[in-house]
């Protein structure tokens, strides 16, 4: 391990030198994210922290804090909410190295002694064991890289498949349009709520406070983009974006308008549209144990990254969700 030697709150000029010298990062590791987590109402409160290390390294750890009732009271830090790439941030473009990152989860166990949940992008976990408590588990997300640009990625990435899907799509009358008021987003938000009902949520995982946030910051790398069939939204996807990296957060379609292909024909143009403004990187994001999802996002030529989720779980905390659990299945009997 690398001894932390000082960590303090970050503030905005941390965020604009860590944007300035990582220009891979995700929307989700931008303070434009946490500032939509930390006012959705949810209780999320931003904690994010700058750390030294004795070897000047410097880094930010994005992570926000809210409070869960378990049998008692328990803080959660999450780095990031929502399964949103988070973990530690280098001020000088470096790679973090295994025994920075070992030292800032021996940091975290130590000044809080909480639940925390830290998900790692680019970060390399450590070879050696963690540190006690900490569980780690494989995830994987899928990535088209655009340098070549459109045309090649429609004629040798695309399956043929594919690209008769989204020729159809236009045939049968769906078109697109970026969607910028909020009336917009209520209504893809309809849409999404509807499709979680259908994968087996009692309500939305993501509240609309969220959504709202981020229609007020289409300013900085936000975008929805709305498919349409005889001026009906039938669909759509949201974008996030920072700097050279555009990420598919969410997708939501009406069911009955599946057949006609409308995100097909919204995936096309908007890789157009990345291509065209010097885009390098598109994500598809996680698609789970769901091998459907994952041929899906292949079609496209998208291919898979392998990335990291860290979980400390103290004792205290551990039993009593368990407990909670028990009672809770006792409760439906």
């Amino acid at each position: 391990m690398i001894p932390v030697i000082d960590v303090r709150p970050s503030c905005g000029q941390d965020w604009e030198t860590a944007c300035a010298y990582n220009p891979g990062l995700a929307f989700f590791q931008t303070e434009h994210w946490l500032h939509v987590l930390a006012h959705a109402g949810m209780g999320y409160q931003d904690k994010s922290l700058k750390i030294a290390f004795s070897d000047r390294k410097e880094v930010l750890l994005p992570l926000m804090v809210n409070t869960i009732k378990l049998i008692f009271p328990f803080s959660e830090y999450r780095s990031l909410p929502f399964g949103t790439y988070g973990g530690p941030i280098s001020l000088d473009g470096s790679p973090v190295s295994p025994g920075h990152l070992t030292s800032i989860l021996d940091w975290l166990v130590k000044q809080f002694n909480s639940r925390v949940n830290m998900i790692l992008y680019e970060t390399a976990i450590p070879g050696e064991t963690l540190p006690a408590g900490w569980k780690t588990a494989e995830a994987y997300t899928h990535i088209l890289d655009l340098k070549d640009g459109f045309e090649h990625i429609w004629n040798n990435c695309f399956m043929s498949k594919t690209r008769n899907q989204c020729r159809k799509a236009r045939k049968n009358g769906i078109s697109s349009r970026s969607g910028d008021s909020l009336d917009d987003f209520r209504m893809f938000y309809d849409i999404y709520e509807k499709n979680t009902k259908i994968w087996g949520y009692r309500t939305p995982p993501i509240p609309f406070s969220i959504f709202k946030n981020l229609h007020n910051n289409q300013d900085h790398g936000v975008q929805l983009m709305l498919a349409e069939k005889d001026g009906r939204t039938v669909g759509g996807m949201l974008l996030l974006a920072n700097a050279k990296t555009v990420f598919y957060w969410l997708g939501a379609f009406l069911k009955e308008f599946k057949n006609l292909y409308p995100n097909n024909l919204l995936i096309e143009e908007v890789l157009r549209k990345c291509c065209e403004k010097g885009m390098r990187v598109f994500n598809f994001g996680a698609s789970g144990p769901l091998e459907s999802v994952k041929k899906y996002k292949e079609s496209f030529g998208a291919e898979i990254k392998k990335y990291h989720t860290l979980n400390y779980y103290p004792p205290a905390y551990y039993w009593c969700s368990r407990i909670k659990r028990v009672c809770g299945r006792l409760m439906k009997r």
